[in-house]
């Protein structure tokens, strides 16, 4: 997830890992959550929690360089009424993705299922996928 807070581009965004590189399926299925400080929201991202996967060993650079060829995005979430504090993630061993994001009420919002798809980054196809939420 990349959490832009503010409208300037020269501020950094937060970049939140949700699933690490070689995390092993568990009954073949691959899970990663973050929680979201709630004085940190998607008020620059158009209230939108957007899940994405990028390509590569080091997603921190890929991000910080805006290297946009390198991710896509998998699934969106609108965020409101209600603030978000935290996302999910799973992702099959056979490139099903479902994402979720539960808001201050602890109400769960699903986005639809997805399939991990490079045919976007099909350039960086050697290198391992990052899955993470994007938040500016």
């Amino acid at each position: 997830m990349i959490q832009t807070l503010s409208p300037t581009s020269d501020a950094r965004p937060i970049f939140h890992r949700l699933v690490e590189d070689g995390t092993a399926f568990v009954d073949g299925v691959a899970t990663g959550n973050c929680d979201i400080e709630t004085q940190h929201q998607f008020t620059w991202d158009g209230r939108k929690v957007r899940f994405c996967q990028v390509m590569g060993v080091d997603a921190e650079k890929v991000i910080a360089n805006q290297e946009k060829h390198k991710y896509t995005e998998i699934a969106t979430i609108k965020a409101e009424p209600f603030a978000i504090e935290g996302v999910h993630i799973s992702i099959t061993e056979k490139d099903k993705v479902m994402c979720s994001a539960r808001d201050v009420n602890g109400d769960i919002k699903n986005a639809s299922e997805n399939v991990v798809n490079d045919a976007d980054i099909i350039a960086c196809n050697d290198e391992q996928y990052t899955f993470f939420i994007k938040q500016s």
